[in-house]
């Protein structure tokens, strides 16, 4: 692509972007909502340091979220492949041929972008978080669990972004892999699905619609390409039974996952149920998803039993450091390793309650001496 094609493409997918992010509502706001929401909270922040985590829960949510981000991209190719989202097509005869390819012309890069750079957003709001979370922390590296919480920090960052640059390339060289794929495995007994067009493919959501999906498994069966199918499939029903499985039942879900396993799998897994719901909500002209999110708010106001306080097992390893190890590293920011030379400790709450740290600010001695610094301190 020559630099005036690029920037008249970019200029294209600039202009045309709005109607396209409406059209991938879905997956928008659970990449750029749900990123926002990772990347500017202090509680979802500081799960990037979690010195309680096994290395193979983190492996589960890098896992989650490259899926998360997959989803994004597929949900948003899948909404533009359909129909419904043009005026036309909801008028009788449908949008003509020569419609058609306007269209696709006029929507081309944008189609083809928006839904890849979405799906890149998930890493680079996950990115952001952890490079936050690391510059709170880095004024006191002199702790030791800081330092080791440093260390995980970035370790987590350089991953995030070694497999946010793969899931970039993957996506937009996805059409070449899948030709150099489907060559690969001409002449075996399965083969390798070609790519569909960006977009006004003449598709139709396909929401429990059994008929439809019995159809399209026989004409993928033909090709040899049956395989693929099964796959994805089982795959989305799964992620959406574990999404309503959570809302049913969320504190089953948040006892067994961690933190940083938990969010990225929520913000995930229900774009796939409400992507459906909103093609559906395109096809039939009603605010479907509106009224989900307003049934929502009245069973969430009706329902009180979430709100109640109860017992909920450990999700992951030990989660705070002991009261030893915290008078320790006390007495070491304070420069008193007698206990009985050390000033007075102030105890506050931190992280919501979960955890409570002694400190103690140096400086404070020097502005308001008096008869407590000489008290024997305690915890």
């Amino acid at each position: 692509m020559s630099k005036r094609s690029f920037f008249a493409c970019f200029g294209s997918m600039t202009w045309r972007a709005p109607r396209v992010l409406w059209v991938c509502r879905v997956p928008a706001i659970s990449a750029l909502g749900g990123g926002l929401f990772v990347a500017s909270l202090a509680q979802t922040r500081d799960m990037f340091a979690d010195l309680g985590l096994a290395w193979g829960y983190w492996a589960l949510f890098f896992l989650i979220t490259l899926g998360w981000a997959w989803i994004v991209h597929w949900a948003g190719r899948h909404v533009l492949r359909l129909d419904d989202w043009v005026p036309e097509a909801h008028v009788p005869g449908g949008i003509s041929p020569q419609r058609r390819a306007d269209l696709q012309e006029i929507y081309k890069c944008a189609a083809i972008a928006i839904p890849r750079l979405l799906g890149v957003a998930v890493f680079v709001f996950m990115a952001i978080a952890m490079v936050r979370a690391y510059r709170n922390l880095e004024p006191a590296q002199a702790l030791p669990e800081v330092d080791r919480a440093l260390r995980l920090l970035f370790v987590l960052i350089a991953v995030t972004i070694i497999l946010g640059a793969t899931f970039f390339f993957l996506v937009w060289r996805r059409r070449r892999i899948n030709i150099w794929l489907n060559q690969a495995m001409e002449g075996k007994r399965q083969h390798w699905p070609l790519t569909d067009g960006p977009l006004l493919t003449g598709e139709e959501a396909i929401f429990l619609d059994f008929r439809r999906l019995r159809t399209n498994f026989s004409a993928a069966a033909a090709e040899r390409t049956a395989w693929v199918d099964v796959i994805i499939f089982a795959i989305a029903i799964a992620v959406t039974v574990l999404f309503l499985f959570s809302l049913v039942l969320p504190h089953s879900i948040a006892s067994v996952l961690p933190r940083a396993v938990f969010v990225p799998f929520v913000l995930g897994s229900s774009i796939l149920l409400f992507t459906e719901i909103g093609a559906y909500a395109m096809r039939w002209r009603a605010p479907l998803l509106l009224l989900f999110i307003v049934a929502g708010g009245i069973l969430e106001f009706l329902v009180g039993q979430f709100h109640d306080v109860r017992w909920v097992e450990r999700a992951g390893g030990h989660r705070q450091i002991s009261i030893q190890e915290a008078i320790k590293q006390w007495q070491f920011a304070n420069e008193c390793p007698d206990i009985k030379n050390c000033p007075r400790p102030i105890i506050i709450a931190g992280s919501g309650g979960r955890q409570s740290r002694s400190l103690h600010d140096r400086d404070s001695r020097r502005r308001h001496p008096g008869p407590e610094q000489s008290l024997e301190c305690r915890l």
